[in-house]
């Protein structure tokens, strides 16, 4: 799509807390590009998210890399807005010295949403 239908907000924040946003039940979007640094390149990538509210998808160029939800962790969406998960992306899934397009779609039901807490990749990390 094009780059208009894309807002910029923060991370980590409730969609509530951008006002792009603001209250917002159902789906949402978020994208970062990025190229990996010579020493990370050939090697998995940890993405760890400390909390998304509430239900998450996590997408690598184009494919889906990972997913925090009520299929995934047999739990209720409930359970899991303040629940710390790990994404593991195989070397074989990252592209060296070109960008690198994330996508996370994220599920809201009640109240506040989105990716309220800190996310960390961890780049070369040992399989």
């Amino acid at each position: 799509s094009s780059e208009v239908d894309w807002l910029p907000v923060k991370v980590p924040a409730f969609w509530a807390e951008n006002e792009a946003i603001g209250e917002l039940e159902g789906h949402g979007w978020y994208r970062i590009t990025f190229t990996l640094p010579p020493p990370c390149q050939g090697k998995p990538l940890r993405l760890m998210f400390a909390g998304v509210d509430e239900e998450a998808w996590v997408y690598l160029n184009g494919k889906q890399v990972g997913e925090h939800s009520e299929k995934s962790e047999k739990k209720p969406f409930t359970a899991l807005y303040d629940e710390p998960f790990v994404v593991e992306v195989p070397a074989a899934e990252l592209k060296n010295g070109e960008p690198n397009v994330l996508f996370v779609r994220v599920h809201n039901r009640v109240k506040a949403g989105g990716i309220w807490r800190p996310v960390f990749a961890i780049g070369g990390t040992a399989k």
